[in-house]
């Protein structure tokens, strides 16, 4: 006699498979839709912007044998969700020894949500067009000795002189201020230079007395900034005014020094500033003919006279 039998499985144990594999199945989908990788993923930005592999950078126009004042600032960062090993970072082939890299240390880890930024900065050692590779070797994507590639650029050029406009500036002893004006040939680069005062000499044809700091003008030493695309700055150096009659005029000196950012120091280093005194007593020439004698009855307040018969 057969013995009927029945099964032991549970009716409802199919369904709870299915839901299971349904909710696995959306939890996957809501995973894609948030655009979370599985996977150590690496992302990199150049000075704060998103960059693409194969991208190029430019660094623009900088001096040579001069580290650049712009640098660009990259950041590493581990937007996967798992640990990014980034094994190396370094500046490769063309003019490597150009560009001056921070610091990565070797082995670099980041943990999902971590990052990691350093600098590249240009020296260039010669002029003209200056390139090199920058490449990160990582694990992105869990691919072992992964490239991303940045093709860094530079032009380099020589130094560019800042000089005064002039040898000597004049102005007159009730004057606050005195403008003095640098130039340079180029302004492709953002330089500066520095302008420092100091006492003058006497003189005595024509008669010229010393300026001295605290009773003709105000001590300096004046930062002057040049941006890209300035061929020329005016300075005020600050005066001390002086209305007192029958002053001699007096001298005091400008000179250059510290250039930065490429600059050197022109031919014209140097100017004086000349502060005219006012003529209180207006000067008498007599002439005699036929002889045509000069007779300057008061010479102290001429710079100089020339009288021909």
């Amino acid at each position: 006699m057969k013995t009927m039998q029945t099964s032991s499985r549970n009716p409802l144990g199919g369904f709870f498979r299915a839901l299971c594999a349904l909710l696995l199945l959306a939890n996957h989908s809501v995973t894609a839709l948030a655009g979370v990788v599985e996977a150590p993923f690496l992302n990199v930005s150049n000075n704060g912007t998103p960059t693409s592999s194969d991208s190029t950078v430019h660094f623009g126009t900088v001096a040579k044998g001069v580290l650049a004042s712009t640098p660009r600032t990259f950041s590493l960062s581990n937007i996967g969700q798992d640990v990014l090993t980034v094994s190396s970072v370094r500046c490769l082939g063309g003019n490597a020894s150009d560009f001056v890299l921070g610091s990565v240390p070797p082995g670099l880890q980041l943990a999902p949500g971590e990052s990691h930024t350093f600098t590249v900065t240009p020296k260039p050692l010669s002029t003209g067009s200056r390139s090199t590779t920058l490449k990160i070797v990582s694990n992105h994507q869990n691919e072992p000795g992964s490239e991303f590639n940045m093709v860094l650029t530079a032009t380099s050029v020589t130094g560019v002189p800042i000089k005064f406009g002039a040898a000597e500036y004049k102005v007159g002893q009730t004057a606050s201020v005195a403008k003095v004006t640098l130039t340079r040939t180029s302004a492709s680069l953002a330089q500066s230079n520095r302008i420092q005062t100091s006492d003058g000499s006497i003189s005595s044809i024509p008669r010229i007395d010393a300026g001295l700091a605290g009773v003709d003008y105000i001590s300096s030493d004046i930062l002057v900034s040049f941006a890209v695309g300035q061929f020329s700055k005016t300075v005020s150096l600050q005066l001390i005014p002086n209305s007192t009659p029958e002053q001699q005029n007096r001298r005091f000196n400008a000179s250059l020094h510290s250039p930065a950012g490429g600059a050197t120091i022109g031919t014209q280093s140097t100017t004086s500033i000349l502060i005219l005194a006012t003529d209180a007593i207006k000067p008498t020439l007599e002439v005699v003919t036929p002889s045509a004698t000069a007779k300057i009855i008061d010479a102290r307040y001429f710079l100089g006279m020339l009288v021909s018969g």
